[in-house]
């Protein structure tokens, strides 16, 4: 019997023509490690992960990942073979034909390009094409100027501000904008629209 609430595990390796997703695993650690140091990928999330605290982090991912209630992915570049960030599927609810795409970040160098948007095409895809889902979910802190014009670029509709709605690791509790796409918009507007972009 399926559990609505998890995704099963033979859907996680997604391969694009600029990177490919991977299912989290422990030959991943020690490079995705050397990515998640850089201090500025945390400014806006509830943690912060350090040389202390990522082997914790990224145990909790895998055993995620495994049981099957989120996927964490890493990102690499296909010209490369290089790891350059990981993303996720989270707040997974197969049920209710809904999950929430985040956990994101990229190392500098990937930033601005053509990464962050074929990453989402491949999630997004996987969202509503396998998974047949209905909606996809992200939020992102209300102060982050770069990902609120992302989510604005991909397509995606502002819903409303989650007030207070969590504390980071630095004691500030955020405000978090929701924003979604539904199975509609995703092939009638959202999809043309990342296509153009990648192909440019």
């Amino acid at each position: 019997m399926i559990d609505k609430m998890k995704i099963p595990l033979d859907t996680h390796n997604l391969q694009g023509s600029s990177i490919s997703l991977e299912k989290l695993d422990n030959t991943h650690r020690k490079e995705l490690k050397s990515i998640a140091l850089e201090p500025s990928h945390w400014t806006y999330f509830p943690y912060s992960i350090t040389a202390e605290s990522f082997d914790d982090w990224f145990n909790k991912a895998l055993e995620k990942t495994y049981s099957g209630t989120e996927a964490c992915m890493v990102v690499r570049a296909n010209h490369s073979g290089n790891l350059v960030g990981s993303s996720r599927f989270y707040e997974v609810d197969l049920a209710a034909s809904r999950l929430s795409i985040g956990h994101t970040f990229y190392s500098p160098e990937a930033r601005g390009t053509i990464t962050n948007p074929e990453c989402k095409l491949l999630m997004l895809t996987h969202a509503f094409e396998t998974l047949q889902l209905e909606r996809v979910e992200f939020k992102a802190d209300s102060r982050n100027v770069r990902s609120l014009a992302a989510l604005k670029k991909l397509g995606a509709t502002k819903e409303g501000t989650l007030r207070k709605h969590m504390t980071l690791a630095n004691g500030y509790t955020r405000d978090s904008v929701v924003f979604s796409i539904l199975k509609t918009e995703w092939f009638n507007t959202v999809k043309v629209n990342l296509l153009t972009r990648i192909e440019k």
